[in-house]
């Protein structure tokens, strides 16, 4: 938001200009353990929509990108905890956790970096105030598995 604040009068001012939100998912799919994020996540999309529609007729274009389960060790951190919660091994708590994404794996770093890449473009040039998921069709939280 810091960010934005101070880029969009320049971008304003060149009547072009391309915002990128990476938001955890945590806003679209709640879970108990992680109610300070989800907030936060939650605001963030609202943030995006918000000030999407107020700089589309500048020419600028805003959307978020809502990383599901990503290879990443905050990803790993959630499956400890779920080990933790349920009282399972962290490698049947990792079985589970994959087991609730449809696709059937993580998502790389890349390939959310690809979608940020992708939103920055041109090719993306009339996809203002999108919120994509990129959550290999997973639904539920991890815990709930």
């Amino acid at each position: 938001m810091r960010t934005a604040k101070v880029a969009i009068p320049y971008m304003q001012e060149r009547r072009w200009g391309r915002i990128v939100n990476v938001i955890g998912n945590d806003g679209i799919k709640p879970i108990y353990f992680e109610l300070t994020p989800g907030a936060a996540n939650a605001a963030g999309i609202n943030f995006t929509l918000a000030i999407a529609e107020e700089l589309a007729p500048y020419g600028i274009t805003v959307n978020a990108v809502n990383p599901g389960p990503v290879d990443t060790e905050h990803w790993w951190g959630l499956v400890r905890t779920m080990a933790r919660e349920k009282g399972i091994s962290e490698d049947e708590a990792s079985v589970r956790a994959i087991r609730s994404i449809p696709i059937g794996r993580l998502c790389t770093a890349e390939e959310v970096a690809h979608m940020v890449v992708f939103l920055a473009s041109e090719r993306a040039s009339f996809v203002t105030g999108a919120s994509i998921a990129l959550d290999g069709a997973q639904r539920k939280a991890v815990m709930d598995v």
